[in-house]
């Protein structure tokens, strides 16, 4: 049954491709890699495409990964502030610079701990990772 749901929302959306309605066009593709999602196996893809569809909606929800930015900087703020000698208003300023622009090591001398450092090198990865998937999805067709 989900197969053919998938095939339904299928045939929608290329209706409503001549039309131009592009929100429902989207939705309706959305509704279809749920449909399909739902006929895997359980096992890893599974996984990794439910946090995919949590993220940014296979990519027809690009905005949401406004939220996952806005959760790494938190967890990470906290994380920072409680491994290392920084105080809570220097450890979000150090991960909100460093999300956006990794830091130096010579800039985390003796401000953060060592475990903060690896905290804040895993925190510029997942930053990194995160503006290049969210600019990709905003200039998708």
């Amino acid at each position: 049954l989900l197969g053919h749901a998938a095939v339904a929302y299928q045939n929608a959306a290329d209706m409503y491709l001549p039309l131009q309605e592009r929100t429902k066009r989207e939705r309706s593709l959305l509704n279809r890699r749920r449909a399909l999602h739902r006929t895997l196996p359980r096992g890893l893809i599974r996984v990794w495409e439910t946090v995919f569809d949590a993220v940014c909606g296979y990519s027809y929800r690009p905005f949401r990964i406004l939220g996952w930015m806005l959760a790494v900087l938190t967890v990470f703020s906290i994380a920072v502030w409680a491994c290392g000698p920084a105080g809570l208003g220097r450890s979000v300023h150090g991960c909100l610079i460093n999300f956006l622009n990794p830091l130096a090591f010579s800039d985390l001398d003796a401000t953060f701990g060592s475990a903060a450092k690896v905290l804040l090198v895993i925190e510029s990865y997942l930053g990194s990772i995160s503006m290049a998937i969210f600019f990709a999805l905003l200039v998708r067709d």
